[in-house]
């Protein structure tokens, strides 16, 4: 791999059931609150927001805006004011050199699933819902709020799909296409349908909020959740040029494929994770013993805990201090595609507060899975995180990050 330039992150955006801001999210995941609660769609708990993404956004935006894609535009323009960049890029600029790369996993489903409700009980079709249901145009609707007038790009690929908008983004700036990318994920998937789905593929915890046990011995699923995050990456000369603050750095990024058989089980151990995670890191031209703090995707389910605790021990069992690890989503649910994009925000926000966060819901860990997780926040001085994805299909990301 040619030379990369360094690559900046100077503005951060969450919506989750912490409530809007990274801040929020933080304050939570530190305090280790389980956040989900239950749902009137079935016997699950579920992570929604308590507020309506859509009221953040003025008329002429929320009017073609699903839910979900309200959601990735309100986080999209908070990471732009994070970043000291609102309302517009500075003038001096090339527009052509910032672009937005947006991702989900279901997407607009929900939208396209009551729009299509609507129309069998007799009720015409609008000529908005063209707009409001298809995938990824919300990225478009972020750019020209924006003037961003480079790429404006959607990836769905699962679970990973928020790292993977990460991953692209970063490759994009970090190779000198664009001077400024905003990485955004989105993911709204609290409806009936939906969460019926993931139940048969019996992955989905039944029960309240303490349900989501990741990595304990009687772990029993995972619980959704609904949650946007964005974060703004930059080169080192745009950075410099406009003087901004600085909230951490994307120093790798690697994705990798189980190769296995099965669409909605793991490889039992972890292959595509390994491979993933050196691939970031060779990237970033670091060791395992250069990370010191590791966010698992920990979804609580049976297999893939066990499969991503036995790609930690292959990681780092050589070390001799392995990093700490913790998994957040009993605090935000299982946000599907946007999860990888919130983790890192998470991952930043533990880096820059100097803690390890607790794993919720955590009694003791299971003893066949060596994995450094607990059930309260310890303090760390750590510089380097490691956020892990993983994804139907076999589908792995890693991204590793720095603190400012």
């Amino acid at each position: 791999m040619s030379a990369l330039g360094r690559v900046w992150i100077t503005g951060v955006a969450a919506l989750t059931a912490a409530g809007e801001g990274a801040s929020a999210l933080g304050d939570a995941v530190v305090a280790g609150r389980a956040l989900t609660r239950p749902s009137e769609h079935g016997p699950w708990s579920v992570a929604t927001l308590p507020f309506d993404p859509a009221a953040t956004l003025p008329e002429l935006l929320r009017r073609d805006l699903d839910r979900v894609g309200a959601m990735l535009v309100a986080a999209a323009l908070g990471a732009w004011r994070d970043a000291g960049l609102a309302p517009a890029i500075p003038p001096d600029e090339d527009p052509a050199r910032t672009g937005i790369v947006s991702a989900s996993a279901v997407g607009a489903v929900a939208a396209q699933l009551d729009a299509y409700a609507r129309w069998t009980a007799g009720r015409p079709a609008s000529p908005r819902d063209i707009v409001r249901t298809a995938p990824g145009l919300a990225a478009a609707i972020a750019a020209n709020a924006l003037g961003a007038l480079g790429p404006a790009i959607h990836l769905s690929c699962g679970s990973v799909s928020g790292a993977t908008a990460l991953g692209d983004a970063w490759m994009r700036v970090a190779t000198g296409q664009l001077d400024r990318c905003l990485a955004v994920a989105s993911e709204s998937p609290i409806h009936r349908a939906v969460l019926t789905q993931f139940a048969a593929t019996r992955i989905l915890a039944e029960g309240g909020p303490d349900a989501l046990k990741p990595f304990s011995p009687n772990r029993c699923g995972t619980q959704l959740g609904e949650g946007a995050a964005a974060l703004l990456l930059e080169s080192d000369a745009a950075v410099r040029a406009r003087g901004a603050t600085v909230r951490g750095a994307v120093l790798g990024y690697g994705a990798a494929a189980d190769g296995g058989a099965h669409t909605v089980a793991p490889d039992p151990d972890g292959h595509g994770a390994i491979r993933a995670a050196r691939a970031a890191l060779r990237a970033a031209g670091l060791g395992v013993d250069e990370v010191d703090l590791v966010l698992l995707h920990g979804t609580g389910t049976t297999l893939n805990d066990a499969a991503e605790a036995r790609a930690y021990g292959a990681l780092f069992g050589g070390c001799a201090s392995p990093p700490p690890a913790a998994a957040t989503k009993p605090i935000t649910g299982h946000c599907l595609g946007a999860c990888g994009a919130l983790e890192s925000v998470i991952a930043l926000a533990c880096l820059a507060r100097g803690v390890v966060p607790p794993t919720a819901n955590l009694d003791a860990v299971d003893p066949a899975l060596a994995v450094p997780v607990a059930a309260h926040a310890r303090s760390v001085a750590a510089r380097t995180a490691l956020v892990l994805s993983a994804g139907f299909g076999g589908r792995n990301a890693a991204l590793l990050l720095a603190r400012a």
